[in-house]
């Protein structure tokens, strides 16, 4: 976190910005060894790993500027890397929710030789686990599309944050809410977008460090990602998700929650707004997306029982 927030200070900006730290019972001192100024404040979720959603949410509601810019507490930035965001966010007045690339800090070399192979955020399989799909390496500094933006850096501005809702308070400590929040953006006629010129080098764990201290058990994930099927896929995909969740114990446990009238009411109130819908988006994206209908493909769905055929007795 240190090397992040310090990473940020020192990059050239033209627009005035703060950091806010969100203090979610973080308890190996790395907030502690923060230097608090005129640029930084740290903000408390008040309790003990609340989970990254309610996290986001609360800092976001805290934050005093017109942009909101989400990011992992790992990352190495450059400079105007902030300014690049903001002019493409502009640039799509419906709303948008702008990323960049993300390398692995390993192949850093110089700030003058940043890593410009570009790639697109996406699901891999009806798990909804995520992927990144590489479009190349062309020499352009044009925005580009993708499916889904990143949670790990994540650029809009804030009224637009406020009209999706932002990540939905339904779900669950951590876990695909970035996958929802960006296809509540998509469908509500926003986009999801990549600026090329921003190049963030990612702190990758490896070993012994990758595994991370979250207090998230699989039902919770679970949870999300059958949520997320629910709410913004067509039902025969929701179906598959649920079966490839059920091995996990989340497919059956929480399909009678998520299929019960309240959710549904809640699915209702969040389509009122919608003006795309997943037709499009895989329309739009089927290279990106095709390994998630691959997955699909090979997840069975059990027989559905026999329909019992009565004789009809007239006397």
């Amino acid at each position: 976190m240190q090397k992040t927030v310090a990473s940020v200070r020192d990059a050239a900006a033209d627009l005035r910005y703060e950091i806010l730290v969100v203090d979610d019972g973080c308890t190996d001192e790395s907030v502690e060894a923060l230097a608090p100024g005129d640029d930084l404040r740290i903000v408390e979720t008040g309790g003990e790993q609340l989970g990254l959603i309610v996290a986001k949410n609360i800092g976001a509601k805290a934050a005093r500027g017109k942009y909101l810019c989400f990011m992992d507490s790992h990352m190495r930035v450059h400079d105007y890397w902030l300014d690049y965001l903001r002019e493409t966010c502009d640039a799509f007045p419906i709303g948008a929710l702008v990323s960049a690339n993300l390398p692995d800090i390993a192949g850093f070399t110089a700030p003058d030789r940043l890593d410009r192979n570009q790639y697109g955020y996406s699901i891999r399989n009806c798990l909804l686990g995520t992927l990144w799909h590489f479009y190349g390496c062309p020499f352009t500094d044009e925005p580009y599309f993708e499916p889904l933006t990143p949670g790990g850096l994540m650029f809009t501005e804030k009224r637009h944050f406020a009209r999706l809702g932002g990540f939905d308070s339904a779900l669950r400590k951590w876990g695909a809410e970035d996958i929802q929040i960006s296809l509540q953006n998509y469908y509500v006629g926003g986009e999801n977008v990549v600026d090329p010129r921003v190049v963030i080098y990612h702190y990758y764990k490896s070993g012994p460090e990758k595994k991370r201290a979250f207090t998230v058990s699989n039902a919770q994930h679970g949870f999300n990602c059958l949520y997320v099927a629910a709410a913004y896929f067509p039902h025969e995909y929701y179906v598959k998700v649920r079966e490839a969740l059920s091995p996990r114990g989340a497919g059956v446990s929480f399909g009678h929650e998520i299929e019960s009238g309240e959710c549904q009411d809640r699915f209702e109130k969040l389509r009122a707004d919608f003006v795309r819908g997943f037709d499009q988006w895989v329309e739009q994206f089927p290279a990106e997306l095709q390994k998630f209908f691959e997955h699909a493909e090979q997840v069975t769905l059990p027989e559905a029982p026999a329909e019992i055929e009565l004789a009809q007795i007239s006397s």
